[in-house]
């Protein structure tokens, strides 16, 4: 990161040349694209958040963010950033305020730049959730080409909780300021995060009290695009975040924030909310914990968290407080993700199993930041078990989930398990292996042209999850978050709507059955389904030959990873194991003209594997294909070969099967 210095007297220049609101450059509203990404759909002109301290005598201490942004609008698409939503916290302890909204329209009209003023009539507040609700306003009059222009002000009582900024947006961002005005009371620790440059401005100030001035400034800004092959793209985005170290009040002793995970173990489990409910006893749970007494540990592990599974219902609240308590959900049946986990964990070990919390932060929220350790980072709990020499990492707040897999939205890359010694980080493994197998025996049907036949369909691990979740049409989040890689182009999927599995049996067996959590059935048992099947998409007819896509409508069908560098990890969800089985019988009066070759692939590391086989025996081909992905996660140096090994997968998948009429 790159920091310059500047003298005071340069600092007030720049305060008094900057950007004044309510003053448009007439330039700027007749600019019809961004100079550096024409393509761009509108553009961040100006971005800005200035973070300042206010004292009264009367209430203390309270802090005042004010924003101000201007945005120009290129397209109709960019026309959704004149939606604004300002969410703001409210609880027991306080309530945040937005006030001073003031907002302009710039068109260009008739030769002239005409200002339009928001009506404060259109102003609205909404509550969103428990303690969060949201001023929401549209701006009036916006087209492509319009420039808007926004400011407001969030008072707000919670003065340790400095909001995080970001320079860099999913649009391109001209220039973008930071500023915090930080009292002498008050310590921070400043944590960046992505690699653009930034320059920093520091001074010393004196109004209300004594303190710092840091103003942090960027221009030209790229955009940073959506990507659904990491957990949080903010993980990856430009931005300045403060984390409160220490704070020494007039009049108070120093209190020191400045944390480690020791202190953060120690904290939650002393906590009336955390800790405090791994002891507590139920009447509920005691017949549970008896029924196990006679058991292995593997199996007492099983049937107690199969108890806790299918008693319990999680609410979709996040978070490593239990904010009801445990009696409380143990009288509910409904509880959020930590009242879950700490109840498996307190039942686990009341039976006298080897067990503790596990903090970390849900998936889809981003990764664990392990170098600047705080509470706040955290929302997710998790039960570890140690048996036979092996941590086993359990979550029962999925009502499909079961030992030795996980809830795709608990899989980060690390966790801190709790003990009375302390926190200790621990690489938290993705378990899930979507292992899935076809077998099918299709013949061509010339007078429907179409693929038909009989298929058999094995789904173990987590693709027997995966099966339950659609199978109960529930709305789980892990079949939102779901991500595979086969039969992911949208397009495909699209053109076999034609193709309608009709399903004569379906067979589950082994839901919860097991026996040892290093055998491919430990956690969860197959799913087999049969089905008829008629496929149209991967077969068509030119001057009397028949040709048949080589995957027959099972691959991957497209290649996601097309970009020549990448410069953040591909994560998937799961790890993989694909299986393509099939017999397709010659048709009659038709000979094999021509079949792929086969092909054998093996990414670097052994991280991943294909083959593609197909035989001519008698009057039938066979098919074998497989995929595999040993590795759920890819850094940008393995991004090269996994993006060529995919590449040559999707080519083999399209070459294509030929039959030609007899002579």
């Amino acid at each position: 990161m790159r920091y310059i210095l500047f003298f005071f007297a340069f600092i007030i220049a720049v305060q008094v040349s900057g950007q004044k609101f309510g003053k448009i450059d007439d330039a700027m509203v007749m600019q019809e694209k961004h100079p550096l990404e024409p393509e761009a759909e509108a553009a961040y002109l100006f971005s800005k958040c200035d973070i300042e301290y206010d004292y009264q005598q009367e209430k203390g201490f309270s802090l005042f963010l004010n924003y101000h942004y201007r945005i120009k609008v290129y397209s109709e698409k960019g026309e959704s950033y004149a939606d604004f939503k300002i969410p703001f916290y409210h609880s027991k302890k306080g309530k945040e305020r937005v006030r001073g909204i003031k907002a302009y329209t710039y068109n260009y009209e008739n030769g002239k730049v005409v200002k339009e003023e928001l009506d404060k009539d259109n102003v609205f507040e909404e509550e969103t959730s428990e303690n969060w609700k949201q001023t929401k306003f549209a701006m009036p009059n916006v087209k492509p080409g319009s420039v808007i222009e926004v400011k407001y002000f969030i008072e707000s009582p919670f003065i340790y909780t400095l909001p995080r900024w970001f320079f860099q947006n999913y649009i391109p961002t001209d220039k973008s300021e930071f500023i915090v005005s930080v009292p002498e009371y008050f310590t921070y620790t400043l944590v960046p995060s992505g690699s653009l440059p930034v320059e920093k401005i520091e001074k010393a100030i004196r109004n209300q009290w004594e303190g710092n001035y840091y103003q942090f400034n960027a221009e030209a800004i790229p955009s940073i695009k959506k990507d659904e092959y990491v957990l949080d793209i903010d993980d990856y985005r430009s931005g300045m975040k403060y984390e409160l170290a220490s704070v020494s009040l007039p009049g108070a002793s120093p209190k020191n924030y400045s944390q480690d995970w020791n202190s953060i173990a120690n904290n939650l489990l002393d906590h009336k909310k955390f800790g405090d409910q791994l002891g507590k006893n139920f009447d509920e749970i005691k017949p549970i914990i008896a029924q196990t007494e006679a058991m292995g540990e593997i199996e007492k592990m099983a049937h107690i968290y199969r108890y806790v599974q299918s008693s319990y219902t999680w609410n979709e609240n996040y978070g490593v407080y239990c904010d009801d308590g445990l009696k409380n959900l143990v009288k509910t049946k409904t509880g959020d993700i930590a009242e879950i986990n700490l109840l498996l964990v307190n039942t686990l070990v009341k039976a006298g199993l080897k067990a503790r919390p596990m903090v970390t932060k849900s998936r889809f929220s981003g990764l664990l930041n392990t170098m600047f350790p705080t509470v706040t980072e955290l929302n997710y709990v998790l039960a570890e078990v140690y048996i036979d020499n092996k941590s086993i990492i359990l979550d029962a707040s999925s009502k499909y989930v079961t030992p030795g897999l996980l809830p795709i939205r608990a899989c980060n890359i690390n966790g801190v398990v709790l003990d009375k010694e302390g926190g200790k980080l621990f690489s938290l493994k993705n378990p899930n292996l979507f292992k899935s197998q076809q077998i099918g025996k299709y013949t061509v049907d010339a007078e429907n042209e179409c693929l038909r036949g009989d298929l058999k369909l094995i789904q173990r691990q987590y693709a027997a999850v995966k099966y339950r979740i659609d199978a109960n049409k529930e709305d789980d989040e892990d079949d939102q978050d779901f991500i595979v890689i086969p039969n992911s182009d949208e397009e495909k999927e699209e053109e076999e709507s034609e193709d309608d599995d009709l399903e004569d049996e379906v067979k589950i067996d082994n839901i919860f059955t097991v026996v040892s959590v290093d055998t491919d059935e430990a956690a969860l048992g197959p799913i087999t389904v049969n089905y008829r099947t008629e496929k149209y998409n991967c077969i068509k007819w030119i001057d009397d030959k028949i040709f048949i896509d080589a995957d027959l409508a099972e691959g991957i069908n497209k290649n996601k990873f097309t970009q020549e560098t990448r410069d953040y990890p591909v994560f998937f969800n799961n790890l993989y194991d694909i299986k393509t089985n099939c017999q397709i019988d010659v048709p009659e009066n038709y000979v094999v003209e021509s079949v792929p070759e086969d092909l054998k692939l093996v990414l670097p590391g052994d991280k991943g594997r294909f083959y593609y086989e197909i035989k001519h025996l008698e009057e039938k081909l066979l098919v074998n294909y497989t995929l595999l992905l040993k590795t759920d996660i890819f850094l940008p140096s393995d991004y090269p070969s996994l993006k060529e090994f995919l590449s040559l997968v999707t080519a083999k998948e399209n070459e294509k099967i030929i039959f030609t009429p007899e002579q």
